[in-house]
């Protein structure tokens, strides 16, 4: 009888939505511009979705960190992900030099071999700041997936 009344109470309990992933892992805050998009409520744009897991980011830093590695001659070595392209493994994240997080936002592939990358280029595109690679990429990339198909699965979805 326990089990059924503590069952009942979880299901009367409001499930909140995940936070938004605002901070650098040491603390920092991301750049004001996706700050302020968060904010606002944009989650993201298919098929770009922001990453609200730290430890999910915290991996994906790390994979990028170690395809990066010599004899790879990327000029980014270091960056923190802030959103993952569902159809692709791509990621955009804000360069990080020097310990610290820039306004900088690049966009890049990664094989997930978990090594360096010895001929192929991982860095597509680099972008001033979060407001460039929203106008750039995020919008670009979801005027080309917008359809009534895309529409009725999302309207569905709620």
């Amino acid at each position: 009888m326990k089990t059924a009344r503590g069952v009942m109470r979880l299901m009367d309990k409001k499930v909140e939505p995940p936070q938004p992933l605002l901070r650098a892992p040491n603390g920092e805050p991301f750049p004001l511009g996706y700050r302020w998009l968060r904010e606002h409520g944009l989650v993201g744009l298919r098929p770009w979705m922001f990453l609200d897991d730290a430890d999910e980011a915290w991996r994906l830093r790390g994979e990028f960190v170690r395809e990066v590695a010599s004899p790879n001659r990327c000029p980014i070595r270091d960056l923190l992900p802030f959103a993952q392209r569902k159809d692709r493994d791509e990621l955009a994240g804000f360069v990080v030099e020097g310990g610290k997080l820039t306004q900088e936002v690049a966009l890049v592939h990664l094989s997930f071999k978990g090594r360096p990358e010895r001929d192929r280029e991982l860095l597509l595109k680099r972008f001033t700041d979060i407001w460039e690679f929203a106008k750039e990429a995020l919008l670009e990339d979801a005027r080309d997936w917008a359809n009534e198909e895309a529409l009725l699965r999302i309207q569905r979805q709620k």
